[in-house]
């Protein structure tokens, strides 16, 4: 085969495809490559037809289209070809705008009118891109509530896209929110109801925001936003409060319990008051007075305790027992009874304290001097002493420097230097501990060592920990690192946890918003610190979990493998050990949330046994704010807990009688501290009775209540008034009430979209107000019907106008300037091309109607330019203004010929 007939054989290989004969007919598409469309566009296809024959020839291109989905942009039922020519045509093709994302293939047929045979089918292959679009459509709401009120806030989310899409919904209200995923197909929509119950509580007018967020999954600028803008109203019954309060809370206490083995019933008074103080109220002043001394559990609550606190902008002192502390080195945490003060002077502030610690036999008394410096708000630096006496009167002495520092926004430092000295010699001990935050990347460090000499808070001790966290996108990366080898010097309320030795790396997927699959390595090393070890073990775990939430609930899901070497059995001390864990949450809002959890230990679990269950729920449920409901169950605890106290039952009945009354009944069964199974049983029944004491009149506060009197309108009920911000709404009476206002002088004003048709005020506003400190103010104004005016100008022709020497009147009146007034008010219109005006929503009363005259043209003349009359409620009154035109009349003068001559 020789070269020419090889290109020409390849050439009709190739084109063989796309150009097809029928008879002397030919037909081809140039552009057959396969391409991405949008929903909604067109795609053009280059077609060219070649008539080899002498004759025009009509060709008809259809569209094989077996799923009927795309649509020619015009008829190419007759497409002529002239004759011996060679012509390119362009067809149109229309892809719907709601054509579903995917692969597709249709076929161009073309077909000889003459003869009604096919030339032939080209194959045609497209792809239709995803497009991601919703609509978010806010449905009619409430534009006001009382307080107590529950509604349905609702909104509609559609689905324009191609595809079926998953959207994530939140709703944001306050401090709460609702966030759920929902999947919406193609070419439907989905309504969102979110359910919000106003406080009974609420005392005051405001105004609150709701917005709902909708986007779809993974898509960026797919967001869509709605707010809803809603009044709330105090409930009915609110009335001002003319006195400045201090809230004084009486309880009693009857308490019951088996903790020291036999059965011992107590009772107690307690009695807290808290409130602020001062013009600006920026001084609190609290106490606490409870007793006598029944050596309870001050766990539970149940210790003596007298203090006295008030704290200012500069000033703090605090009288009898609290917890004091100087820094985490020196002193961190002292339950005792003494005095403490500091003043505060610009960024300085200077203080100390004394104190007898009640729960640390060891220590006799502790005194206590500071001085801070505050840089700014992130950065100060703290300078410190402490002295401490024994019970044997050695003296320790203390001296600390710290400093805390955000030197930028993305990181922060935490420094302490502490060095002591008593008769064993001096001890140092130092804190440092740093944290960075970037965008997607965390790390933070923190290092504590104290001297086995070193007289502080600390003794004897290393604590380490470092992590560090890193998202990109979908997947989360963590890993850390612990050391905790501290001994501290805990009040005799606590036991020191166990060292311990934590390392862990872990790796999250997102696998949607509210899901997360995650996988680990875990190292523990734990040692029991009691004077007979329970424990000493190293553990290595691998662990798969799942955390989850649809809607209202949450799962966690999560399985370990393990081996453990415990260094406390020589003679087993190797085993293999595995877990399960599910976690289930439901919480449907604040009125009742519940959780419930179930574990599963096999093989051999230290001193407990083998396969073990751990298993438990909880609820609290808030009944209409009046009652609460309050319950935990807990099977057991895993034996490295054994130095807490652990709640196998606890249960808490609160009834809230009124404003004043509350009564509390708590029960708790628990598992003592440092104990495995030795187990007590507290019941606790408390009764609160709170005394507002009023210590002085409110000097920055009045009141306003008032009446819409109604003098003839439909009602008077639903309208809207409003104070500098604050709203009012009028009751079926037309009573209205502004709780609380700052003194001084208000402009009270109407919402005009709240009053009925034809309503308005018989004294026009704004009305001005004076609100009097602790003070009940009243006003009353009425509403009645509006009037109305409707006037026209009426041209009377002169009757001259068409006799002998006279000339008529032809231009028209275009705009005259009317007026309407009374002694307050002043309005104007222009008439209209009917020589007709009108004034609506006139309060009734005297008024005056003047018409001006500036834009009267020549040859007309007004009778009366001025109308008097008293409108009455309710009343439409017509004017007619006469005006008569006056026709030009023409004098011919007579011209003596003689004199011209």
């Amino acid at each position: 085969m020789t070269n020419l007939s090889k290109l020409i054989f390849t050439f009709i290989v190739v084109l063989s495809p796309f150009t097809i004969k029928a008879a002397d007919i030919q037909f081809s598409i140039l552009n057959t490559a396969k391409r991405e469309f949008e929903p909604g566009a067109t795609i053009n296809l280059i077609s060219k037809f070649v008539n080899h024959t002498s004759e025009d020839a009509l060709v008809e291109v259809k569209i094989l289209d077996p799923l009927a989905l795309v649509r020619p942009i015009v008829n190419y039922s007759s497409l002529a070809i002239p004759k011996n020519t060679s012509s390119n045509r362009v067809l149109g093709i229309l892809v719907p705008s709601n054509c579903d994302a995917g692969n597709y293939s249709i076929e161009i047929e073309a077909i000889d009118k003459h003869t009604q045979q096919s030339i032939g089918k080209i194959k045609i292959e497209f792809v239709v891109k995803t497009r991601y679009e919703i609509e978010l459509i806010k449905l009619n709401a409430p534009a006001f509530l009382y307080a107590g009120d529950t509604v349905s806030f609702r909104s509609i989310v559609q689905n324009r896209s191609n595809t079926t899409v998953k959207v994530k919904t939140t709703t944001v209200e306050g401090a709460r929110s609702k966030t759920e995923i929902v999947t919406i197909p193609k070419d439907s929509s989905l309504q969102l109801n979110y359910f919000t119950t106003i406080s009974k509580k609420s005392t005051t007018y405001s105004k609150e925001f709701l917005f709902t967020t909708a986007q779809i999954v993974d898509q960026e600028g797919s967001d869509k936003h709605v707010s809803y803008e809603f009044d709330v109203f105090p409930n009915k019954q609110v009335k001002f409060d003319r006195y400045n309060r201090f809230p004084i809370k009486i309880g009693s206490m009857a308490y019951v319990t088996n903790r020291w083995g036999d059965w011992r019933a107590v009772t107690m008074f307690d009695v807290y008051g808290s409130g602020n103080l001062g013009k600006n109220k920026d001084k609190t002043l609290s106490f606490n007075l409870r007793g006598p001394d029944r050596r309870g559990n001050p766990l539970l609550g149940l210790e003596d305790s007298y203090n006295l606190k008030f704290k200012s902008k500069h000033f703090d002192l605090s009288l009898g027992d609290d917890n004091y502390s100087l820094t985490q080195l020196t002193e961190s945490s002292r339950n005792g009874r003494g005095v403490k003060a500091a003043v505060t002077l610009n960024k300085l502030t200077i203080g100390g304290f004394y104190n007898a610690p009640r729960y640390y036999p060891l220590i006799k008394n502790t005194t206590s001097f500071y001085s801070v410096y505050d840089f700014n708000t992130n950065n100060y630096i703290k300078l410190g002493a402490l002295f401490k006496k024994d019970t044997t009167s050695i003296n320790t002495e203390v001296y600390t420097i710290s400093a805390n520092n955000k030197p930028f926004s993305w990181l922060r430092t935490d420094i302490e230097v502490a060095l002591g000295r008593n008769a064993l010699g001096i001890g140092k001990s130092y804190n440092g501990t740093f944290s960075i935050n970037k965008k997607g990347f965390a790390t933070y460090g923190n290092y504590v060592f104290a001297d086995p000499n070193f007289p502080g808070y600390l003794s004897n001790s290393t604590r380490i920990d470092l992590g560090t966290s890193l998202n990109i996108k979908r997947i989360s990366f963590n890993c850390a690192y612990s050391v905790n080898k501290t001994n501290i010097a805990l009040d005799t309320l606590f036991s020191n946890m166990p060292y311990t030795k934590n390392i862990n790396i872990t790796t999250g997927y997102r696998l949607f918003n509210t899901s997360i699959l995650s996988i680990g390595g875990y190292m523990i090393e734990a040692l029991d610190r009691s004077p007979i070890p329970l424990f000493n073990y190293t553990k290595y775990s691998g662990r798969l979990s799942l955390q989850s939430s649809i809607k209202l609930f949450s799962m966690s899901l999560q399985g370990d493998y393990n081996k453990l070497f415990n260094w406390m059995n020589e003679l087993n001390r190797y085993s293999n050990t595995y877990a399960g864990s599910l976690n289930l949450g439901y919480h449907p809002g604040s009125i009742f949330t519940g959780n419930a959890y179930i574990t599963y230990q096999g093989g051999e679990q230290g001193i407990t046994g083998y396969d073990l269950f751990y298993y438990g729920s909880s609820f609290e449920a808030n009944l209409n704010e009046k009652f609460l409901i309050r319950a935990q169950y807990n099977s057991n605890f895993e034996w490295q807990y054994y130095t807490s106290e652990r709640s196998l039952l606890s249960l808490t009945l609160r009834a809230q009688l009124n404003a004043n009354h509350q009564i509390d009944l708590l029960t708790n069964y628990n598992l003592k501290k440092n104990s495995l199974n030795t187990k007590e049983l507290n019941v606790q029944l408390r009764y609160i009775y709170t005394l507002n004491v009023p210590i002085s009149k409110r000097k920055d506060a009045g009141s306003l209540t008032g009446k819409i009197n109604n003098h003839g309108i439909d009602k008077v009920s639903g309208i809207r008034l409003k104070i500098d911000g604050n709203v009012a709404i009028t009751d079926k009476e037309g009573n209205f009430r502004f709780p609380g206002l700052p003194v001084g002088t208000h402009l009270l004003t109407i919402d005009a979209s709240s009053l009925g048709i034809n309503t308005i005020t018989e004294i026009p506003g704004p009305y001005t107000i004076e609100i009097k400190p602790a003070t009940t103010s009243h006003f009353e104004f009425a509403m009645t019907k509006a009037a109305q005016i409707n006037g026209k100008l009426v041209i009377e022709e002169d009757s001259r106008a068409n006799e002998k020497g006279y000339i008529p009147i032809k231009e028209e009146i275009e705009r005259l300037v009317i007026e309407a007034s009374n002694n307050n008010e002043v309005y104007r219109v222009y008439t209209d091309r009917y020589s007709c005006f009108s004034f609506s929503d006139l309060r009734p009363g005297d008024w005056v109607v003047k018409i001006y005259t500036n834009a009267l043209p020549r040859g007309y003349k007004i009778e009366s330019t001025r109308f008097s009359f008293t409108l009455k409620p309710g009343e439409n009154h017509s004017i007619e203004v006469n005006v008569k035109k006056v026709a030009r009349q023409v004098r011919f003068q007579t011209i003596n010929k003689d004199k011209q001559k």
